[in-house]
């Protein structure tokens, strides 16, 4: 009986050792490694010219979006060809670290109507602090409701130099979270508009002083509605 009991724990434990390396030879494919996110800017301008018809989605084309690497920042200006009546919002999809690469995925997405109304829109994006290397830029859009985003343009881009000096510190200003419906409802207070707030809020007070820190700009941050509160994104 205690022979039995004996090879009984011998077998199993040979089996574990056996399982154990086994496992240790399959090598698991590599995968992306998921980076800490650049911040990314945008400003949408153009649509001064109005054409009346539908609008047809279509993938974009290299020519339409301007390029520029400079200083530790990737400048885009995407060209883009869409209903009028549209309110658009662009967001840093995701960012994840090849070996040869870093892949950064940019949405385009409209939070307003579709109409039968078209025009040109001018969608400027800056993408930033970025470390010296290799970057694969990709522009998905236009995401509306239902209709998911597509790939409208990529290009591989190389940051070569980079003179910008980190910030010494972390932004210091703080928010509010008043209530907002639109990115216009959210205002700048505090003596240095270290501040962001909501406009239906009284005015903060804050000492008159300056800190490096409360410069938003330096640290690409806007006073923004996001889930109906005013904050700095």
């Amino acid at each position: 009986m205690k022979n039995k009991i004996f090879y009984g724990i011998l077998v199993t434990c040979i089996l574990i050792i056996v399982g154990v390396g086994f496992f240790m030879l399959i090598k698991p494919a590599p995968m992306p490694i998921l980076v800490t996110k650049p911040i990314l800017n945008y400003n949408v301008g153009g649509c001064e010219k109005q054409e009346e018809r539908e609008y047809i989605r279509a993938r974009g084309v290299e020519e339409r979006v301007d390029v520029e690497v400079v200083d530790g920042f990737i400048n885009l200006i995407h060209h883009l060809n869409y209903v009028c009546c549209a309110n658009m919002k662009v967001y840093l999809d995701s960012s994840e670290s090849f070996p040869e690469y870093t892949l950064i995925k940019i949405k385009e997405k409209n939070e307003g109507e579709m109409c039968r109304c078209i025009c040109d829109y001018e969608i400027s994006i800056k993408i930033g602090p970025l470390e010296k290397g290799k970057y694969l830029i990709q522009i998905w859009g236009v995401e509306f409701e239902n209709m998911s985003a597509e790939l409208l343009w990529e290009k591989e881009l190389e940051m070569k130099e980079v003179t910008t000096l980190p910030l010494r510190e972390e932004f210091c200003g703080w928010s509010t979270n008043g209530r907002c419906l639109t990115d216009f409802d959210c205002v700048k207070g505090g003596c240095s508009g270290q501040v962001c707030q909501s406009k239906y809020e009284e005015p903060v007070i804050t000492i008159c002083e300056w800190r490096d820190c409360y410069n938003a700009i330096a640290y690409g941050l806007e006073c923004k509605c996001i889930n109906q509160q005013c904050q700095w994104a």
